[in-house]
């Protein structure tokens, strides 16, 4: 009875087909039950080029709030930065959905990243428009924009900490 309940828990923890998650075949190779599971490539880091964009946002968002408020209330000539600025998030947001709905590994910042590119779709959307109803939400909006993007950048230097080559 103790050598099958042993047997049945050694099974549960080493996972699928007998293997502990990330465990290679003779041959070096994922385990097909883990090929494509996301902890097995954790240790490879968050690329650079995520980070970036992760670290790009919310100083866009910044600058966006900035020029706004300087073409509200100085310098009218402002509203065009505030365009081109806007318009130039575009690459970010698209970095970081496209990496956390294409990269394996990334993929435990696709909520986040997701939120991120509706919150850019809904900011962008009005503003193409001269309706000043969805207008008048696009600070709230951008406030929530500049939000999740906070926080996905807190969630990737957390990652990026936690693989840090020191352990810091």
């Amino acid at each position: 009875m103790d050598a099958a309940i042993l047997q049945m828990s050694s099974a549960l923890i080493s996972g699928p087909m007998g293997r502990r998650p990330g465990a290679t075949t003779s041959s070096g190779l994922l385990c097909p039950a883990t090929r494509y599971h996301i902890a097995a490539r954790l240790g490879a880091g968050t690329p650079l080029w995520f980070t970036l964009a992760a670290s790009a946002l919310p100083v866009g968002i910044f600058i966006q709030f900035l020029s706004a408020g300087t073409a509200l209330f100085r310098d009218a000539e402002m509203w065009a930065l505030h365009g081109a600025m806007g318009g130039a998030l575009a690459v970010p947001v698209l970095v970081l959905a496209g990496g956390a709905a294409f990269v394996i590994r990334l993929r435990g910042f696709g909520w986040w990243a997701g939120l991120t590119l509706a919150l850019y779709l809904a900011q962008v959307a009005p503003a193409a428009g001269a309706n000043p109803l969805p207008l008048s939400l696009h600070p709230l909006n951008a406030a929530l924009l500049l939000t999740a993007s906070l926080t996905l950048l807190a969630k990737v230097e957390r990652r990026c900490a936690r693989h840090h080559p020191d352990g810091a």
